[in-house]
């Protein structure tokens, strides 16, 4: 049978001083001839293209469409046609000038009027919502469909600025 050594030999013990540095090796020398790609795809960045004449009429086409559609849903004020204060009679008229401004910069194929179609969707999207809060309508179906068309209006602006940049 096997038999047990008659003893156990200990290992050496060495002091750090004591030891001989290993020589390298190629395989472990590290060159570096590109910087390191990004570690999930989710890094990795896209050039951003210039937003084209085209894009921009078809971004203008969807805001009129879509503000049209909206505001056509939108039914008569509840009871008697109510006083609206200062700031909310301001922040309509305000919304509906740079709304303009946004079309007339984007049928000239600008990239401004996506920012200018950005801030006027936020202002329609507060006056919806403010809607109900000054006793204007009553929330209905109609009011969730003007309030998601005027958010997409908002999305598309803000989606085409993310994927475009200004003209060098």
């Amino acid at each position: 049978m096997l038999e047990a050594p008659e003893r156990a030999v200990a290992p050496e013990r060495t002091v750090a001083a004591d030891r001989e540095p290993a020589p390298a090796s190629r395989s472990s020398t590290l060159t570096v001839d590109r910087p390191p790609a990004p570690a999930t795809p989710c890094q990795r960045r896209r050039p951003r293209s210039i937003l084209t004449p085209n894009a921009g009429r078809l971004a203008l086409l969807l805001t009129v469409v879509g503000y049209l559609a909206a505001t056509a849903v939108e039914p008569a004020p509840t009871g008697p046609q109510p006083v609206l204060p200062f700031w909310a009679n301001a922040l309509g008229y305000a919304t509906l000038v740079v709304l303009l401004a946004s079309w007339a910069a984007l049928a000239g194929g600008r990239r401004s009027g996506l920012w200018l179609g950005a801030i006027a969707g936020g202002g329609l999207v507060g006056q919806v919502a403010l809607c109900p809060a000054l006793e204007h309508h009553l929330i209905a179906g109609w009011w969730w469909a003007q309030l998601a068309v005027f958010a997409g209006i908002t999305a598309l602006n803000v989606a085409l600025l993310a994927r475009t940049r200004p003209a060098a």
